[in-house]
């Protein structure tokens, strides 16, 4: 087959190479959206997530859906970095718009282990919402490293808990 005429071993390899779907971009999965307060976990978005999240406040009137104080919440145990996020909006009917350009942000967003830091402090505005729809975060690519050394040592009680229910405040670590 490399001996076909024309350079059509290479034609044809290249032509099923770009038939080829990239793999999918990190992505929180869909998830449904509520009026007030939303928190979403970003567990499965890639290795090193256990614990993450990410927490809006959504109001939704007259087919407008509007987040606002948009927050990213690292794990106690490791610092994430997020860059280039965008909103996937799933009606749930018809086409899906998966346009970084119109619903995303440009841009590294990094998160210190155990902190909450602003994602976006204005408000985003999605037209032609869908309530029975659905959305999910995409990001271009996600990062995870280590925190802090976490404490492992336990307390233990010098003297027990006295049967009134009041805990002792002396405790030494072990």
């Amino acid at each position: 087959m490399k001996e076909a005429p024309n350079d059509l071993y290479r034609r044809v390899a290249d032509w099923l190479v770009a038939e080829v779907p990239p793999p999918p971009l990190p992505n929180t999965g869909n998830f449904p959206v509520i009026s007030g307060y939303n928190s979403v976990a970003l567990d499965s978005v890639a290795p090193g997530m256990a614990g993450a999240r990410m927490s809006f406040l959504a109001t939704e009137e007259n087919g407008v859906l509007t987040l606002s104080a948009i927050r990213l919440h690292a794990p106690i145990n490791a610092n994430i970095k997020v860059t280039d996020p965008f909103f996937v909006i799933l009606p749930r009917n018809g086409k899906v718009y998966a346009e970084p350009a119109v619903n995303g942000f440009r841009g590294e967003l990094t998160a210190p282990a155990g902190a909450a830091v602003d994602f976006f402090t204005g408000r985003f505005v999605i037209l032609k919402w869908d309530p029975a729809g659905a959305l999910k975060v995409a990001f271009q690519a996600v990062e995870s490293t280590p925190g802090p050394e976490q404490v492992t040592s336990v307390p233990t009680w010098i003297h027990p808990p006295p049967a009134t229910g009041v805990i002792p405040l002396v405790s030494e670590m072990v």
